[in-house]
C-alpha cells in the first residue's frame, strides 16, 4: 500500500490535467491498484487545497451534480481567456474519440499535450458536470487498427521522412492490404513517401516510385522493415499524382486497370437514406428514384475495396454500369457460396 503523502503526489500529478471528483479519483487510483477510502480522499483534498498555494497554484471548490465536491486545479499565470461550453466540449470530443492507432501508442504524449491545453484555460469552467462529461462517451473501436510499439516507431520515422523528404527503402514486407500487383517491386526499391494516411481505422504510407512513375498505397503494419535513405525527393511534380490518385481510386486499394469508370449502382431506401448521408468518395453523387431508390454516381476506378463495400449492402445494392464490375461482384458472390473454400478471385487486370 502507497505512503500517504505519495498517493497525495499522485493524486497532485492527476490534477495537472484533470478535474476530479471523488467518484473520479478512486476510478485513477483502483486502476493502478491503490484503494482508498472517500473519508480517506476528503482528507488528503484538505491537503492539497491547503498547500498548493506555495507552487503558485490554486485549487477551487465546486458543488457538482447531486451537490458532490469537485476540486479544479488554477494555475494563476493561466490565460484570461475563456472557453465557451462549445470549446470545453470539443475538448471533451477530442479526448474521447481521438483514434485508437494515436490513442494507445502515444498516451504520454496525448496527456501531454492535454496538461498544457488544461494549463492555459484553468479559469475556464471546465468543472460544469465534469462527471456528466466523462460518463457521455463511448467509443466502440470498431475496425480501429491496434498497432505496437514497433508499429509506432515506425510511423514516427515515416513522418519525419516525410517531413524532410528523405527516401526510404522497404526491406522486408508483410501481408498485401491493398491488393498490389505482384509485377511491381517494391523491395529495395528508393520511394518516396509523401503522406500519412488515416482510412477505415487504420494508417497508410502513400509512396511514389519513379522507376514505376507510380503511387503506391501500403499499410504501416506491412512496412516489417525499411530504411531510411540519406537521397532527398523534389514533391513539385507529384503534387498532381497524389490528388488524382486518390480522386481514381475507391479507398485506398489498387484499381484493377488504367480505366476510370462511369459506376452507377441502385441502393433500396433503406440502405441509400443511410449511404446519402456518409463520405465514400470524390465523385459520389445520389439522386433519389420515383421508386424511393437511390442511385449512386461515381468515377472512379474499379479495385477490390469496392467490390467489397458493394457486397457490404447485400440485397440493398444492385450494379448497374458498368458489365465488369457487376460480373466481378457475381463473381464474388458466387465464390462465396461455393463449397470449395480453397478458391481466391483475382482481381487483377493487365494494366
Amino acid at each position: 500500500m502507497l505512503h500517504k503523502s505519495a498517493i497525495i503526489l499522485k493524486i497532485y500529478g492527476y490534477m495537472r490535467n484533470h478535474i476530479v471528483s471523488v467518484k473520479i479519483l478512486k476510478e485513477y487510483l483502483e486502476k493502478d491498484d491503490v484503494f482508498v477510502s472517500n473519508r480517506s480522499l476528503l482528507r488528503y483534498m484538505d491537503v492539497l487545497v491547503d498547500h498548493v498555494s506555495v507552487l503558485g497554484e490554486d485549487i477551487e471548490v465546486y458543488r457538482g451534480e447531486n451537490n458532490k465536491k469537485v476540486w479544479k486545479l488554477v494555475y494563476k499565470k493561466s490565460s484570461e481567456n475563456y472557453l465557451s461550453t462549445y470549446e470545453v466540449n470539443t475538448m471533451h470530443l477530442f479526448n474521447n474519440f481521438i483514434p485508437v492507432a494515436v490513442q494507445q501508442p502515444r498516451k504520454e504524449s496525448v496527456e501531454k499535450i492535454q496538461g498544457i491545453l488544461y494549463k492555459n484555460f484553468s479559469r475556464s469552467k471546465l468543472e460544469v458536470s465534469i462527471e456528466d462529461h466523462l460518463s457521455a462517451y463511448y467509443k466502440t473501436n470498431f475496425h480501429e487498427n491496434k498497432y505496437s510499439k514497433n508499429d509506432d516507431r515506425s510511423i514516427e520515422l515515416i513522418i519525419n521522412a516525410v517531413i524532410a523528404k528523405k527516401q526510404i527503402t522497404i526491406k522486408k514486407r508483410q501481408y498485401d492490404l491493398t491488393n498490389i500487383p505482384k509485377k511491381y517491386t517494391l523491395i529495395n526499391t528508393p520511394l518516396d513517401p509523401l503522406k500519412i494516411v488515416y482510412h477505415r481505422g487504420g494508417l497508410y504510407v502513400c509512396l511514389y516510385s519513379e522507376g514505376y512513375d507510380k503511387l503506391f498505397v501500403l499499410g504501416l503494419e506491412e512496412l516489417v522493415a525499411f530504411k531510411i535513405l540519406a537521397t532527398t525527393y523534389k514533391t513539385n511534380h507529384i503534387q498532381k499524382k497524389v490528388a488524382d490518385h486518390f480522386n481514381t481510386h475507391f479507398g485506398v486499394t489498387h484499381n484493377i486497370n488504367k480505366e476510370i469508370y462511369t459506376i452507377e449502382i441502385d441502393f433500396s431506401n433503406l440502405a441509400g437514406v443511410f449511404i446519402n448521408r456518409h463520405f465514400w468518395h470524390p465523385s459520389q453523387k445520389m439522386a433519389e428514384q420515383p421508386n424511393g431508390n437511390f442511385r449512386m454516381y461515381l468515377t472512379c476506378g474499379i479495385n477490390r475495396e469496392l467490390i467489397s463495400w458493394i457486397l457490404k449492402w447485400g440485397a440493398n445494392a444492385n450494379v448497374l454500369k458498368p458489365v465488369l464490375l457487376k460480373k466481378l461482384v457475381l463473381q464474388e458472390v458466387a465464390l462465396i457460396s461455393s463449397k470449395d473454400s480453397n478458391q481466391s478471385l483475382e482481381y487483377y487486370s493487365p494494366e
